[in-house]
């Protein structure tokens, strides 16, 4: 369920979470939640949030100007014959890579594009592929090294130095890309919501 803050009227949910301890506000792809332990009572969380409103605003204004100066590399679809669309060609330009790669970093048994909410890709243990369909509005750069960050896990199932060791081999501008999503990732992450909402 959402709520809004009495003043500012910023949109926020409620999550009652056994591993809390004390109450804690996140905010991600655009969203505010607050978390509580189960012994506290959802007022709290209300009121919580309402003692936050002056710190949610200042994210909230962050995150809009990260949106202003970022340019999404196509259109971000209204309609789902879009979505379908760009989940089509996002899936070819993934497979470009995949195959330029090929030769020294093997390739996944099966490949997916996929909606998910918080990572850009991952690769299971029977190495099975999946990226995620916002990779489509980056630039290409961006979608390569995700492409290369996840063929590199087929040799190392780990973020040890070996494996970003072979990252940068494979990949000499992934940390530009790093930064890129560093930079414009949660924003849009936060633009696929968005859009889903107004589907």
């Amino acid at each position: 369920m959402i709520h809004t803050t009495p003043e500012s009227q910023i949109p926020y949910s409620i999550r009652v979470s056994s591993r809390c301890k004390y109450g804690r506000i996140t905010f991600k792809n655009g969203l505010f939640e607050v978390v509580i332990p189960p012994h506290l009572k959802e007022d709290y969380g209300h009121k919580f949030m309402a003692e936050k409103q002056a710190w949610a605003q200042t994210q909230l204004n962050l995150l809009q100007q990260k949106t202003a100066s970022f340019e999404p590399r196509t259109a971000i679809p209204t309609t789902t014959e879009g979505w379908l669309e760009a989940k089509c060609q996002l899936k070819k330009i993934v497979k470009r890579y995949i195959a330029k790669h090929h030769n020294t970093l093997g390739a996944p048994k099966q490949l997916k594009i996929k909606n998910m909410t918080s990572r850009w890709g991952s690769l299971s243990s029977k190495q099975n592929m999946n990226i995620n369909l916002m990779l489509y509005f980056a630039p290409e750069f961006v979608i390569e090294y995700v492409v290369v960050h996840e063929l590199c896990h087929l040799t190392h199932m780990n973020h040890s130095n070996r494996f970003w060791q072979l990252v940068a081999q494979n990949d000499p501008h992934y940390a530009k890309a790093e930064r890129w999503l560093k930079t414009f990732g949660n924003t849009l992450l936060s633009m696929h919501h968005k859009a889903s909402l107004k589907n």
